[in-house]
């Protein structure tokens, strides 16, 4: 008799842990997706950039997370959004994604970016060396990327 139930006892177990397990695994797999942002950047982004001149230097530090606000990356923090400004030999924009300094910036990615934060935008951007794409949100703050030396 020892024997049958054993096997009853097992048998029960099975059903009613299978759906425990079911259900575990299915949490497990919600919250491993919950990982990666799930924001697909556009297809055709673009980064403000300017012409690199002389040597970087000393910066102050932006913290925060890569988003793109519409096509043009952007950095959220904890007080909004902020345009980066990148040097432009140091940063590529194509096909999807942007590349700076041979780092991948993916939306969700924590970044530090040294570098300072600028007065007045429209000023700068009429100056030759900055390129600022029109799909960019020229009402946010913007923070001039210190170029490596």
């Amino acid at each position: 008799m020892r024997q049958i139930d054993d096997v009853s006892m097992r048998s029960r177990r099975s059903r009613t842990s299978r759906p425990l397990m079911c259900l575990t695994l299915a949490l497990l797999a919600g919250a491993l997706s919950s990982c990666s942002p799930g924001v697909e950047p556009p297809s055709q982004l673009h980064a403000a950039t300017y012409e690199a001149q002389g040597q970087g230097g000393d910066a102050a530090l932006l913290a925060g997370r890569v988003s793109y606000t519409g096509s043009c990356l952007t950095i959220s923090t904890d007080s909004g959004s902020v345009l980066p400004i990148f040097p432009a030999d140091e940063v590529s924009a194509d096909a999807g994604r942007v590349v700076f300094r041979g780092q991948l910036l993916r939306p969700g990615d924590q970044v530090s970016l040294g570098g300072g934060e600028g007065v007045d935008l429209a000023s700068f951007r009429e100056q030759s060396i900055v390129e600022i794409p029109d799909t960019c949100d020229v009402d946010v703050p913007f923070w001039v990327v210190s170029q490596q030396d």
